[in-house]
């Protein structure tokens, strides 16, 4: 449940109120100095009817628009309301799901440093051949803000912040598989892992050899269940870990390759990885238009090309024939 303020002019006090109204929507009103003020409670589901009649009545929903999450409403009709939205899947409003992730974003500094050191643990993990220190590992991955901000921006036409994700996603994987190597080419030669060694044939290393159609039906559905988490408000806490599983541990046997001479097995990783980040994306973009987020570009309302601004469309272009050229080479 959602509790709606907007503050419009008294002017607009009517427009308003025929929006609530036609949506059976309760609600009370407060007058001041600065404009009329509404309050009321909304079904989850019913929050982007609200916003979108609100759009289609010449209210500027940006201007003062606030939605909160509230506990509990004892109105006379918002119980029937409910009624009315229960047999919708309760996604969040276009303006709640890009907010929502946006929270999820870590400052630069700690989205680098957090995957410094989970691609560490992760090294360490593969190299001990032991799941609970890998699993530990993607704890503490922040790889999940950036993977859900693309596809979520995609959707929401909200370009710089697609190309900013995309350059988000490629550094912190690059930014890893530079740790990874020279992490564990030390480690080899201080002797803490016997030179002799051959990782290939540690058993949590040499799954990682190159993709297979199993992992990358989990790297999507880890991108599905991101997607729908936080779309819906399911329960999100182990969908950072999911995804991150898919693409710390690649990166740190990248990384281990490298620093023990082994390229095909180096190569096959880095393959692995791509595979996976991809995956990842294109889950997340298509859960995101199957549970009813439509971008104005890919359905008629606009075409790509208007859709982007004009300082943006060169980077945008360029970013998406990079994911289009990585997609066909890779096969994903």
């Amino acid at each position: 449940m959602r509790q709606l303020h907007v503050r419009v002019p008294a002017s607009k006090r009517s427009s308003v109120e025929a929006v609530l109204e036609d949506l059976d929507l309760e609600y009370v009103t407060s007058t001041g100095d600065d404009g009329v003020h509404f309050f009321s409670p909304v079904p989850t589901a019913a929050v982007s009817d609200v916003l979108d009649g609100l759009d289609d009545a010449d209210i500027d929903s940006d201007t003062y628009t606030v939605v909160t999450k509230s506990e509990f409403a004892h109105t006379d009709e918002f119980s029937e309301l409910k009624r009315q939205y229960s047999d919708e899947t309760p996604t969040l409003s276009r303006a709640e799901l890009s907010a929502r992730i946006q929270e999820l974003r870590w400052p630069h500094r700690l989205y680098y440093g957090g995957t410094v050191l989970s691609v560490l643990a992760a090294t360490c993990g593969l190299l001990l051949d032991q799941p609970a220190l890998v699993i530990g590992a993607m704890v503490i991955a922040p790889q999940v803000s950036a993977a859900l901000a693309a596809p979520t921006a995609a959707v929401d036409g909200k370009w710089d912040v697609f190309t900013d994700s995309v350059k988000e996603q490629a550094l912190g994987l690059i930014l890893a598989i530079f740790v990874a190597a020279p992490f564990a080419l030390a480690l080899r030669r201080t002797g803490f892992v016997p030179p002799t060694v051959e990782v290939t044939s540690i058993e949590l290393i040499g799954v990682r050899l190159a993709p297979s159609l199993l992992s990358t039906i989990g790297a999507a559905v880890a991108g599905i269940v991101g997607a729908y988490g936080y779309s819906t408000e399911q329960s999100s806490s182990l969908i950072g870990v999911m995804i991150a599983a898919a693409l710390i541990p690649a990166a740190g046997g990248v990384g281990l390759g490298l620093a023990w001479g082994e390229q095909a097995y180096a190569v096959g990783s880095l393959l692995l990885l791509a595979v996976n980040a991809l995956a990842i994306n294109i889950g997340a973009f298509v859960t995101f238009l199957f549970v009813g987020y439509e971008p104005p570009w890919l359905f008629g309302e606009q075409s790509l090309g208007d859709s982007i601004p004009d300082a943006d469309v060169r980077r945008v272009y360029a970013t998406i024939l990079l994911l289009a050229v990585a997609t066909v080479a890779t096969g994903a």
